[in-house]
């Protein structure tokens, strides 16, 4: 027998009868009622970015129009494997990923750090402007999961996605911390590294009196990278709009 539910879903503004039995006398009558509301059941689950956590795993009502809405722009933000597509992701970060900027021992090299310890942190990268975080930092968790040294440099990629925020559980000076900051592109992370390279390539050479020409010639490298830098930072720009206006 099919479910009352079922018998009465059906178009918005088509009338049902629905046939009555009075429980006093047995009597029968019809009542004649026009559906305001549409009604419709999907047989997939459908999953959106955000539902409150008390909600997750219920049976949600909405009307089918705000639900072909939002299912229509879930499309458009998810890749092909059902993924969050990653709009702030530029091609050339698909195989490289996101970064935060933590530097972790070299497996095998004589370091005073342990592996799960923070060895440096990348100058401009969101680890350091956090201010948060220090060298010689142990690190217990990433995203509230229990690390190791095998699985610490995966966890910091987390959902590889550009700003997702990664939480840091810390342990220094016998205290536990907890710090969130952002993933980064591992691009930006890197295009902000050779440039505190360059520029650290000419403190050392103020440190040894180097000629003029050397300083002029490593300043000129230096401008020539921030120049870069920003023709690409531009493109990005360039790149971000095209990909909103396709969501419009």
């Amino acid at each position: 027998m099919e479910s009352v539910e079922k018998l009465i879903f059906g178009k918005k503004d088509t009338i049902i009868t629905l046939t009555f039995a009075s429980k006093e006398d047995g009597r029968t009558y019809d009542v004649a009622l026009r559906r305001h509301i549409p009604i419709q059941t999907w047989d997939s689950d459908l999953q959106w970015y955000e539902v409150k956590e008390e909600h997750r795993g219920s049976n949600l009502m909405a009307l089918p129009d705000i639900v072909k809405s939002m299912d229509e722009v879930r499309r458009l933000l998810v890749d092909k494997h059902g993924l969050y597509a990653d709009l702030l992701r530029r091609d050339k970060d698909l195989r490289q990923g996101t970064a935060v900027g933590i530097v972790l021992p070299k497996v095998g090299a004589a370091s005073p750090y342990e592996p799960t310890q923070i060895e440096d942190m990348i100058q401009g990268s969101p680890a350091h402007l956090s201010g948060q975080l220090h060298k010689g930092d142990t690190i217990l968790s990433v995203d509230g999961v229990e690390i190791n040294e095998r699985n610490l440099a995966d966890r910091l990629h987390g959902c590889d996605v550009v700003g997702s925020p990664c939480k840091l559980g810390i342990y220094r000076n016998g205290t536990q911390h907890t710090v969130q900051i952002a993933r980064a592109s591992h691009s930006s992370v890197e295009r902000i590294q050779e440039v505190t390279a360059f520029v650290s390539t000419v403190k050392n050479k103020i440190k040894e009196n180097a000629s003029p020409e050397t300083l002029q010639h490593a300043l000129d490298e230096v401008l020539a990278k921030l120049l870069h830098n920003e023709k690409e930072r531009q493109a990005e720009e360039e790149v971000m709009a095209h990909k909103i206006h396709a969501l419009q």
